[in-house]
C-alpha cells in the first residue's frame, strides 16, 4: 500500500466517538428546553405583573376623571342653595342650567324639594301637581340628620325624569343651620362613566363604579348592553377599599365566571370607588401564542439535534468506507498527482504519477521534492529542456511551485507529452497534476496540416475561379466588341436584328457567368452588394417587360401591382434584387401550366429606410408540404422528376435566399400541392436622396495617345476600335514589359493595362511605372480584366492603378472611365460622331423612354429594347397563326401581353391598336381578327425600324436619342 493510506486516514475510535456524540445531543436538548421553559415563565409573570400595572394606571385615571365629574355636580348643587337662600322669585333653573353649562356634558335634572318633602321646582317641568319625595332615602337621610355633606344616593327611579339616577344631595340650610329642605342633582349612571368605552377594557374586562354600601352605582362591561346599575357588587374591592386607598388582586367573578386581574382606587372624601378589571385569558393571549409558536420549534431543534446525532454516527461508520473508496480513486485516476507540503516534502502521490514521470520505488511521501528531481535528473529527464517551474526544485525550494506558471505542457524524453497544472492551497502547500496529453497534441498536429491543407484548397479554387473569369469573359468581350462595332456600320433591319440578337445572347451568356461566380462567392461568404439609387417601380416594370413574352408563350398572364406608399427611388443594389425576382418569376412561369402570375409590391417605412415586400403568386402545380423543407437548399428540387420535364439545376432558389438574407430580409413560401404557389420576400433598402434628373451625355476627352496593354488579339482589336471610334489615336503592345518600354520612351498620355499577361503581367507593369521619374511615372493608368470579383478591383488600386474596367469593355464603360480618370482640363474635345436619331415618325413616345432612362439606367433599357426586338417577329407569327385558327381567348392573351410591352416602350399606337383587339375579343364583338392582325404587323415594322438604334446609341452614352423625336 503507498503512503496515501496513512497520510489520509484518521484515527479509529468509533465507539467512544458514537457515545461522545449521544451525550452531547442529549446536553443541546436539554438546554433547549430549559431555556424555553425559563423564557416562557418570565414571560406570564412579566405579562401579569404589567397587566397588573395597566389595571391601576386605568383604575386611577378612571377615578380622577369621576372625581371631577363628582365635584362639578356638587358645586352645582351649592350654586343652586346659594340662589335659593339668596331669597326672591323662583329661579328658571332650565334657563340658569343652559347659561351656566350651555354643552351639557353631564345631562343632570336639579330639584329643590322643601322641608316637608314636596317637590318645589325642577328643571324639567313646571311643577302643577305636588310630588311628594318625603320617603325617599335620600330624604330622609337629611331630614332625619342634618350636616352639611354630599351624599351620593343609590341607583333610583325618578318619579319625574321616569330615569334611574344617581341622586347628588346637599340639604337647603334653614335658620341657624336648620334642615329646610334639599337640593338634588340628578345623574344618569351613563353619563358618570362617559370617559370609558367597552373596547378600552378588553374583550371581557370590567369597569364599576361601586359606593361603600357595595351596591353598583355603574358597571360597563365588555359584552353587555348599556350600563348596570343598581346591582349588589361581589367584588372583593369593597372590602378592601375599608381599610386602603388603593390595591390590585385576582379573582373569579361569580357572576359571569371570568377570572379577572382587578385593581380598585378609593374616591377621597366620598364614599365611592373605582374598580377596572382586565380579563386574565386575554392578557395572556400573547404569551399564549408565543407557548404555541415555541413548543414546535423547540420539538423541531429536538429532532434536528436527534438527526444530526444520528447522521453523524452513520456518517462515522461510514468513513472508513469512504477512505477506503478515496484510495482505489487515488491510485485508479488518470491523472498523476503530486501534493508537496510548505516544507518542501511530499505529502501525497499515487501510482499514475510514479508511472507517468517513471519514478523508482524508493520515492514516497515524506521524502523531500528535492530528491525527487534529482532522481530524475540522474536519469536523464532533463538533459534537452529544462522547464523553469521544475528545475527551480532542483535547488529544494518552493518556488518550482509558487512562482511557476499555473499550466505548462512539459515533453519527456520517451515523447510523452504532460500537461502540468498546479494549484496553490492557502497554507502554502501545493497541488500538482500531470496528464497525458500525447495523443491530443498528435490530434491538434493533424488538425493543423488539415486546416493548412483546405486553405490551400480554398486559395486554389479562388485561383481557379479567377482564371476562369477570365478565359470565359474574353472571349465574351470578343463577341461583344465585335458586335457593338458591327451595329455601327450600315446594317440592313434584318441584319441589325441578328447583330441585336447576338448582344442579347451574349449579355445572358455573361449573367449566367456572373451567376455561377455569385454562387461561388456566395459559397465562401464573399458576396459584396452595390449601393445606389433606384426605383423600386423601374425594377418591377423591366421584370414585366423581360417576363412577359415568356409567359405569354405559354399561354399566361403576368400582372403586376405596386402600392401607393412605394418610394420613387431608394438606395440599393437593384441588379441584386431584380435577379431575385426574375429568378422566382421564371420560376412560376416554369412551373404554371395555365392561368398566370401576379407579382405584388409594397412599401412600408423601417428604422434604417424602407422595407420592400415582394410577392410573387402562381396559380402552378403547386409545392407538396413535405418539399417545402428543403426548397432553398443547394441542389434541391422539390421533386426528382422536376430536373428531367422543367430542367434546372437547383441554385436557383438557394442563391435568392442568400441574397435576401444579404439585403437584410427573408424569403418563405407558402403552397399546397396542385394548387400554385406564392412566394414572399422583404429586403430593407435606405432612403434615397434628391432625385436625379435624367442622366448627362457621356463627352469623350479630347483626342489622346492611348497606349494599350493587351495580349488577346481579338479583345487587342476591339479595344483599339472602339477607342479610335472615340477619337483617340491608340498604340498596342502585347504585354507588360512592352508596355513599360513604350512609357518609358514617351509620347503617351494615358495606358489601359491588361491585368493577365505573359512576360510581365499588368500589376507588375504599372508597379515598375510609377516607379519611374518625372511625368512618365505620373501617366494615368487604368485596368482591363476578365476577373469579376471585388477584390480584383483592390489589387488593382494596390498596384498604383487610376482606373478599372472589367470586360467585356463597352463603347460607354471606356467613355465613362477615360472622362473619370483624365477629368475637365482634358475633355474639352468634341463629341465623337453620333449614329443618326430615329425619324420622327410618331412611332415612339419619347418622353416614355426619357423616363424610362432615367430610372433604369440606359445598360437596362437597351437590354429591354434588345429583348423586345427579337421577340416581335415570332410574335406577329402566333397573331397571324392564332387568328387564322380563329381561337379568341389565346389571341386575347397574346394581343394583351404585346400591348403592354408596347406601352413600356412608348409604342402608343401599337398598344392602342393591340388593346383595341383584345377590348372585341373579349366582348365577343368578332372583329376581323387577321385584318387587325395586319395592322399591328404594319406598326410594329415601323416601332422595330425605330427602335433598332437605340440600344447601339444608348451604349455609347447617346442621350440624344430621346431628344430626335
Amino acid at each position: 500500500m503507498s503512503g496515501i493510506g496513512r497520510v489520509l486516514a484518521a484515527p479509529r475510535r468509533l465507539a467512544a466517538w458514537i457515545g461522545l456524540q449521544w451525550l452531547w445531543a442529549a446536553a443541546a436538548i436539554a438546554l433547549v428546553w430549559g431555556v424555553a421553559a425559563v423564557h416562557l415563565v418570565e414571560e406570564r409573570a412579566d405579562t401579569l405583573r404589567g397587566a397588573e400595572m395597566d389595571s391601576a394606571s386605568r383604575a386611577h385615571a378612571y377615578a380622577e376623571a369621576l372625581l371631577r365629574t363628582v365635584r362639578e355636580l356638587d358645586q352645582t348643587a351649592l350654586l343652586i342653595r346659594a340662589l335659593d337662600e339668596r331669597g326672591g322669585p323662583e329661579p328658571d333653573l332650565a334657563g340658569w342650567l343652559a347659561a351656566v353649562d350651555p354643552v351639557q356634558r353631564v345631562p343632570v335634572q336639579i330639584t329643590l324639594v322643601a322641608r316637608d318633602g314636596m317637590v318645589r321646582l325642577s328643571n324639567l317641568q313646571k311643577t302643577t301637581q305636588r310630588v311628594d319625595l318625603s320617603d325617599r332615602p335620600h330624604f330622609r337621610r337629611f331630614a332625619d340628620r342634618p350636616e352639611d355633606v354630599l351624599h351620593v344616593s343609590p341607583p333610583v327611579f325618578g318619579r319625574l325624569s321616569k330615569l334611574w339616577t344617581i341622586q347628588f344631595v346637599r340639604m337647603l340650610r334653614g335658620p341657624e343651620g336648620s334642615f329646610n329642605g334639599i337640593v338634588v342633582v340628578s345623574a344618569e349612571p351613563a353619563a358618570l362613566v362617559r370617559f370609558v368605552s367597552a373596547e378600552d377594557i378588553g374583550v371581557r374586562g370590567t369597569m364599576s363604579l361601586i359606593g361603600l354600601d357595595g351596591v353598583i352605582r355603574a358597571r360597563i362591561a365588555a359584552g353587555a348592553e348599556g350600563v348596570i346599575t343598581g346591582q349588589p357588587s361581589a367584588s372583593p374591592a369593597v372590602q378592601e377599599a375599608v381599610a386602603r386607598e388603593a390595591g390590585h388582586f385576582t379573582w373569579t367573578d361569580p357572576q359571569d365566571g371570568v377570572r379577572r386581574i382587578e385593581s380598585f382606587r378609593r374616591l377621597p372624601g366620598l364614599p365611592l370607588l373605582v374598580s377596572v378589571g382586565l380579563d386574565e385569558m386575554d392578557v395572556l393571549a400573547e404569551y399564549r401564542a408565543d407557548l404555541w409558536r415555541m413548543l414546535p420549534v423547540c420539538a423541531v431543534v429536538t429532532l434536528v439535534v436527534l438527526a444530526i446525532a444520528a447522521v453523524a454516527a452513520r456518517h462515522r461508520r461510514r468513513r472508513e468506507e469512504a477512505q477506503r473508496v478515496l484510495n482505489l480513486a487515488m491510485e485508479n485516476i488518470s491523472q498523476g498527482l503530486l501534493m508537496v507540503n510548505p516544507d518542501g516534502r511530499i505529502a501525497v502521490m499515487n501510482r499514475r504519477l510514479v508511472e507517468l514521470l517513471g519514478l523508482p520505488p524508493e520515492i514516497q511521501p515524506g521524502m523531500p521534492v528535492e530528491e525527487m528531481m534529482d532522481r530524475q535528473r540522474a536519469a536523464g529527464e532533463y538533459t534537452t529542456k529544462v522547464e523553469p517551474p521544475e528545475a527551480a526544485a532542483t535547488l529544494g525550494r518552493m518556488a518550482s511551485f509558487t512562482d511557476g506558471p499555473a499550466l505548462y505542457k512539459r515533453t519527456r524524453p520517451t515523447g510523452t507529452v504532460l500537461e502540468v497544472r498546479t494549484k496553490l492551497l492557502p497554507d502554502g502547500a501545493a497541488v500538482r497534476s500531470f496528464s497525458d496529453v500525447t495523443a491530443w497534441e498528435q490530434a491538434q498536429d493533424a488538425l493543423r496540416a488539415a486546416r493548412t491543407a483546405a486553405e490551400a484548397g480554398i486559395e486554389a479554387r479562388t485561383r481557379f475561379l479567377a482564371v476562369m473569369s477570365h478565359e470565359i469573359r474574353t472571349p465574351l468581350n470578343g463577341i461583344l466588341g465585335a458586335a457593338e462595332l458591327l451595329q455601327d456600320t450600315e446594317l440592313t433591319p434584318r441584319q441589325q436584328h441578328c447583330v441585336q440578337t447576338v448582344r442579347h445572347c451574349g449579355r445572358h451568356l455573361l449573367g449566367l457567368v456572373s451567376d455561377i461566380l455569385d454562387f461561388s462567392k456566395i459559397d465562401q461568404n464573399a458576396i459584396e452588394l452595390e449601393t445606389a439609387p433606384f426605383a423600386p417601380a423601374g425594377v418591377l416594370a423591366a421584370m414585366q417587360m423581360m417576363m412577359a413574352p415568356l409567359a405569354a408563350e405559354k399561354g399566361l398572364w403576368l400582372r403586376v401591382e405596386a402600392d401607393a406608399a412605394v418610394p420613387a427611388q431608394v438606395c440599393g443594389d437593384a441588379h441584386r434584387l431584380r435577379q431575385v425576382l426574375l429568378n422566382l418569376v421564371g420560376n412560376a412561369v416554369k412551373f404554371t401550366g395555365a392561368g398566370g402570375i401576379t407579382v405584388r409590391l409594397d412599401a412600408a417605412p423601417a428604422a434604417t429606410g424602407w422595407r420592400l415586400d415582394w410577392r410573387v403568386r402562381d396559380t402552378g402545380i403547386g409545392i407538396p408540404a413535405e418539399a417545402q423543407e428543403n426548397l432553398f437548399q443547394e441542389f434541391a428540387q422539390a421533386d426528382g422528376s422536376i430536373t428531367r420535364r422543367f430542367g434546372g439545376t437547383g441554385l436557383g432558389l438557394a442563391i435568392s435566399r442568400r441574397l435576401v438574407q444579404a439585403m437584410g430580409g427573408d424569403i418563405v413560401v407558402f403552397s399546397r400541392d396542385g394548387e400554385g404557389s406564392e412566394f414572399r420576400f422583404h429586403v430593407i433598402v435606405a432612403t434615397a436622396g434628391a432625385a436625379a434628373g435624367p442622366p448627362a451625355a457621356l463627352r469623350s476627352p479630347g483626342c489622346l495617345r492611348v497606349l494599350l496593354a493587351e495580349d488577346n488579339p481579338v479583345n487587342r482589336m476591339i479595344a483599339t476600335g472602339l477607342l479610335e471610334k472615340l477619337g483617340h489615336r491608340v498604340e498596342a503592345v502585347e504585354d507588360g514589359a512592352a508596355a513599360v518600354a513604350a512609357v518609358r520612351r514617351g509620347g503617351v498620355d494615358l495606358v489601359f493595362m491588361d491585368v493577365m499577361m505573359p512576360v510581365m503581367d499588368g500589376l507588375t507593369a504599372t508597379r515598375a511605372i510609377r516607379a519611374l521619374e518625372g511625368p512618365a511615372g505620373r501617366i494615368p493608368v487604368i485596368g482591363l480584366t476578365a476577373n469579376a470579383f471585388r477584390e480584383d478591383e483592390a489589387n488593382c488600386r494596390a498596384a498604383g492603378m487610376d482606373g478599372f474596367a472589367p470586360k467585356p469593355i463597352t463603347r460607354e464603360r471606356l467613355a465613362r472611365e477615360l472622362d473619370r480618370v483624365c477629368g475637365a482640363a482634358i475633355a474639352a474635345g468634341t463629341d465623337p460622331p453620333a449614329a443618326p436619331a430615329p425619324a420622327a415618325t410618331g412611332a415612339i413616345d419619347v418622353a416614355v423612354l426619357d423616363a424610362l432612362a432615367a430610372t433604369l439606367g440606359e445598360d437596362t433599357v437597351a437590354e429591354v429594347v434588345t429583348v423586345f426586338l427579337a421577340d416581335v417577329p415570332d410574335r406577329l407569327a402566333r397573331l397571324r397563326d392564332l387568328a387564322e385558327a380563329g381561337t379568341t381567348e389565346a389571341l386575347a392573351r397574346e394581343a394583351h401581353a404585346l400591348a403592354g410591352s408596347a406601352g413600356t416602350l412608348g409604342l402608343r399606337a401599337l398598344e392602342a391598336t393591340a388593346r383595341e383587339l383584345e377590348r372585341a375579343l373579349k366582348t365577343s364583338d368578332h372583329p376581323d381578327a387577321l385584318g387587325r392582325v395586319a395592322e399591328i404587323g404594319a406598326l410594329a415594322e415601323q416601332a422595330v425600324t425605330a427602335l433598332a438604334p437605340v440600344p447601339g446609341r444608348m451604349a455609347c452614352g447617346d442621350a440624344g436619342i430621346v431628344a430626335a423625336g
